[in-house]
C-alpha cells in the first residue's frame, strides 16, 4: 500500500514528538508533506535528516490546520495514495475538556489522537489492514474522539456547507482534533474549486465561536460517511485507557479537596478548598 503522510506544523517545539510517533510507520511506500507557516532552517534540516525526500512547503496557517491539509489534497495525485495520515502539531489545552465522560488536560488530547493512529508500530499496520481488507471503510482514528456535533453552535452553517458540497446525511458524529487516516477516494470535493483559501480567511458570520475551519472540522467525517463510507474507531493502548479511567474517577475528587481553575465565560478564577468555591480577585497569586 501507498500512504501520504501529511504534517502541519504551527508549534516548532513539538515537532520531535511527532518524529518519534512517526518512526512507526512500517512496512509501506510512504511519502511526506510538511506544511508551516514559520517553520525554521533548523527545523527543515531535522525533518530532512528523518527523511530525506520530504517535501515542505510554506502555507498560511489559515483555518489552523484545515486550510493546509486542503491545500495538500490540492497539490497531489490523490490516486497515487491508498491512504493518507493527516497529523498536526495540536497544543496543549488552556483548560481542561470534556468529551465522551473524560477529561482531557495538557497533551491527553493530542496523545489520544496521534497513539490510536501511530502509537507503536503494531497499531500502525493494523490500521493500514484495515483499509486494505475493509473497502466500506472511509476513515480510521481514536474512538475517544468521536463525538457528536453541536448543532446549537453553527448547525445551520454546517448543513448549508454540507448541501453546497452535494452532500446530505443524517450522521451528526466527527473526529474531534482533526488528526486520522483517511481514504484520498473520500477527498475528492476538497480537490474541486468548490474549496478555496478565501473560504477560511473570514469570519462565519454566526451566533456562536465558529468559523469555516470549526465548519470542516465535521465536514472531514460527515462528508466521508455521506459519500456511503463507514468510520471505523481505534482504541489507544491499554495505558493511556488506564490513565483516562483513573483520571475520570480521581479528578473529581481532589477538584474537589483542593483546585484552582477559571469558569464562566469570562474565564474568571476560582479557589475551591473542601468544596467550597472561593472566586479570585484578578491580582492574587496562588
Amino acid at each position: 500500500m501507498r500512504l501520504l503522510v501529511h504534517f502541519h506544523i504551527y508549534y516548532l517545539q513539538h515537532v520531535d514528538y511527532f518524529l518519534d510517533m512517526m518512526k512507526n510507520i512500517n512496512s509501506v511506500r510512504w511519502d511526506l508533506f510538511v506544511t508551516s507557516p514559520h517553520i525554521d532552517e533548523a527545523t527543515e534540516n531535522k525533518i530532512k535528516e528523518f527523511k530525506p525526500d520530504a517535501r515542505i512547503e510554506h502555507v498560511p496557517n489559515e483555518g489552523y490546520d484545515i486550510w493546509p491539509f486542503i491545500y495538500v489534497v490540492k497539490n497531489i495525485c490523490l490516486e497515487d495514495y491508498d491512504c493518507i495520515l493527516k497529523l498536526h502539531t495540536k497544543g496543549p489545552l488552556p483548560f481542561a475538556a470534556h468529551l465522551n465522560g473524560m477529561v482531557f488536560r495538557d497533551f491527553m488530547w493530542r496523545d489520544a489522537l496521534v497513539e490510536a493512529l501511530i502509537g507503536s508500530p503494531e497499531t500502525f499496520r493494523s490500521n493500514m489492514d484495515i483499509f486494505s481488507k475493509h473497502p466500506d471503510v472511509g476513515m480510521v482514528f481514536s474512538d475517544k474522539l468521536y463525538i457528536k456535533a453541536d448543532f446549537r453552535e453553527d448547525g445551520r452553517a454546517l448543513i448549508k456547507e454540507l448541501r453546497r458540497l452535494g452532500f446530505r446525511t443524517c450522521h451528526r458524529r466527527f473526529c474531534a482534533g482533526t488528526m486520522f487516516m483517511i481514504r484520498p477516494q473520500a477527498l475528492q470535493y476538497l480537490a474541486s474549486d468548490l474549496v478555496c483559501e478565501d473560504m477560511f480567511n473570514k469570519p462565519l458570520k454566526s451566533h456562536s465561536n465558529g468559523s469555516m475551519s470549526h465548519i470542516y472540522e465535521r465536514i472531514f467525517t460527515l462528508a466521508t460517511l455521506a459519500q456511503g463510507y463507514k468510520v471505523h474507531t481505534v482504541g489507544v493502548p491499554m495505558t493511556y485507557k488506564a490513565f483516562f479511567r483513573v483520571n475520570r474517577w480521581v479528578k473529581p475528587v481532589l477538584s474537589f479537596l483542593f483546585s484552582i481553575e477559571r469558569r464562566g465565560a469570562q474565564m474568571k478564577k476560582y479557589l475551591t478548598i473542601l468544596g467550597i468555591r472561593i472566586k479570585l480577585d484578578d491580582g492574587v497569586q496562588v
